[in-house]
């Protein structure tokens, strides 16, 4: 089945369209078709960066006219490669992969399993239920921490070009502190003097949010999206998770230390907070009414107020 003329998009449009149906369905059923997976009703996932749709029981997500397609298609399809080593680490299985088109803007896809269950942003749990997934998770996140590179070169080419991405953006972390706001000048001008090195490299999601961890009857079913998985130190998978998905609950992110195997040594705290600090995305400002940044007048104790779970 031919596709249908690649989509003209502007930015407007894009984001309009992001999350419609109609607009991509042409698209999604060519996918299907090449790929022997019928036609299947259609519906919209999760509202995203990149256009992602749900046909029964797989996944179809297409690449294209944003900024980061090239390297999120590129991080994702790789991030794949390094998880099918590790079947017991649950996330959706790739079923398949492809461009519609010939050319540099080919509009890749992947189409992988449905993931079952509910994202955490949406489950309802009590407080236990929330504490165990939050354990089950960093159960899960250790086995992806610990999976070595792959045999040969070593890690996928994306992933290394990630890593380095990577490292341009936290040499600029003061420049966009001082963009977004989100913290006080004060607390931002502290920003050069306060950062420690990263730990090791390890493979990590690099994007742990309530979108991104899905939940079904009280137990962790698995993690998806791992489009800006990177190779970095572990430290930088916290900042998503605990900044955002957990709220700044501590109690969760004990948990999740405690099912990782992870002892936060006299380190930790700056650790953390120089990985959050050095985060691709404003990790600061989706809670900043429960720990306001205007109260402290250091980053070490802000740090503490945040991240000090004990030893």
């Amino acid at each position: 089945m031919p596709a249908p003329p690649p989509p003209r998009l502007s930015a407007e449009s894009y984001s309009r369209h992001l999350g419609d149906v109609e607009f991509w369905a042409p698209y999604v059923r060519t996918v299907l078709e090449r790929h022997g997976l019928g036609d299947r009703p259609l519906e919209s996932g999760f509202v995203g960066t990149f256009p992602t749709f749900l046909a029964g029981d797989v996944v179809v997500k297409l690449f294209g006219w944003f900024h980061s397609w090239r390297s999120c298609h590129a991080s994702e399809l790789a991030a794949q490669e390094m998880l099918a080593r590790r079947p017991e680490v649950p996330v959706p299985t790739l079923l398949g992969h492809g461009r519609l088109y010939d050319g540099p803007d080919g509009w890749p896809y992947l189409i992988t399993t449905r993931m079952a269950g509910q994202a955490w942003r949406d489950v309802r749990l009590d407080d236990a239920a929330r504490v165990r997934v939050a354990g089950e998770l960093g159960t899960s996140m250790r086995v992806v921490h610990d999976i070595a590179p792959l045999e040969g070169p070593g890690h996928p080419p994306a992933l290394l070009e990630s890593r380095d991405r990577l490292t341009v953006i936290r040499a600029a972390a003061l420049d966009r502190h001082r963009t977004w706001r989100t913290l006080p000048a004060a607390l931002v001008d502290q920003i050069p003097a306060y950062l420690c090195p990263p730990a090791p490299e390890r493979f990590v999601h690099a994007d742990l949010t309530a979108d991104h961890i899905f939940v079904k009857d009280g137990s962790l079913v698995g993690v998806i999206d791992w489009g800006d998985a990177t190779l970095t130190d572990p430290c930088y998978e916290l900042a998503a998770l605990h900044l955002e998905a957990f709220g700044l609950d501590k109690d969760l992110l004990r948990a999740f230390l405690d099912g990782y195997g992870w002892k936060p040594d006299e380190g930790f705290v700056r650790r953390a907070m120089s990985a959050a600090l050095t985060h691709e995305f404003d990790v600061f400002s989706t809670h900043s009414e429960r720990l306001p940044a205007e109260s402290f007048t250091s980053l070490a104790d802000l740090a503490t107020a945040i991240w000090d779970v004990g030893t």
